[in-house]
């Protein structure tokens, strides 16, 4: 008995360090989602895009709440005051980097944070080594994956900010943290 229970340890010990498993999280841009796990990791896997994931690769593709978003002009369409949207931002990204007050809000983009470092606890949860873990996103969502490399208090694998802009560049940072 105490051979089994110690060979069953050995494997879960063995299947949680496994070095082969990969995590990839794709954040999206404002307003639109990349649809369901199973649809965004499919796409991931696609020969379309090329990213020639293995099977051991898990892709998670969180969606943001729909809110109303400042840069955004309110409008009395039934349905189009919300979009999907990380944080709230009330300028563009060009006047954002050099505008004297922030673009953005500070919580937010730390609300934001949490919900990425939710996903990469679960990918750890099921295995995943954090090194082997990788946030990636667009536009928003790059400025998401730009805010967590700096924030986040786990060691990651790699980001893959896509089209995007540092959130906050000039005004949450003291100057001896990077601004990128």
């Amino acid at each position: 008995m105490f051979v089994l229970i110690a060979a069953l340890l050995s494997a879960s010990e063995s299947y949680r360090k496994d070095r082969n498993k990969a995590g990839l999280i794709l954040l999206h841009g404002l307003g639109i989602s990349l649809g369901p796990n199973e649809i965004c990791q499919s796409f991931a896997r696609s020969s379309m895009m090329g990213l020639g994931l293995s099977e051991d690769t898990l892709v998670r593709c969180p969606k943001a709440k729909r809110r109303p978003v400042g840069v955004l002009p309110p409008t009395f369409v039934p349905g189009l005051q919300f979009a999907r949207s990380w944080f709230n931002f009330n300028l563009m990204p060009a006047l954002s980097v050099v505008s004297p007050v922030p673009g953005e809000d500070k919580q937010e983009l730390m609300a934001a944070l949490q919900v990425v470092e939710e996903e990469i606890e679960d990918l750890m949860r099921l295995g995943v080594p954090s090194e082997n873990i990788v946030v990636g996103g667009l536009s928003q969502g790059g400025a998401l994956t730009l805010w967590t490399a700096i924030h986040t208090r786990y060691k990651l694998g790699g980001f893959i900010p896509i089209v995007t802009w540092g959130a906050g560049c000039m005004h949450f940072y003291v100057s001896q943290r990077p601004c990128l």
